[in-house]
């Protein structure tokens, strides 16, 4: 027995509640990569500020909760 992804199951939402809920995910992933890639961006061994890496980290694992 298969089952249907959670994409693809209707919960008969109102399509402005959904298209929020759709925002909201998405800008809350954008977030995300944009506080990894600041982390990458000063754990260069060229960059010297260190500890901004490790600020962003976990500012994205907060992000992710």
């Amino acid at each position: 027995m298969t089952t249907a992804s959670p994409s693809q199951v209707c919960q008969n939402y109102h399509q402005h509640s959904e298209a929020a809920i759709s925002r909201q995910i998405s800008l809350e992933l954008y977030a995300s990569y944009v506080y990894l890639s600041m982390s990458y961006y000063f754990d260069h061994d060229d960059v010297a500020l260190k500890n901004f890496a490790k600020y962003f980290r976990l500012v994205r694992r907060g992000n992710m909760l």
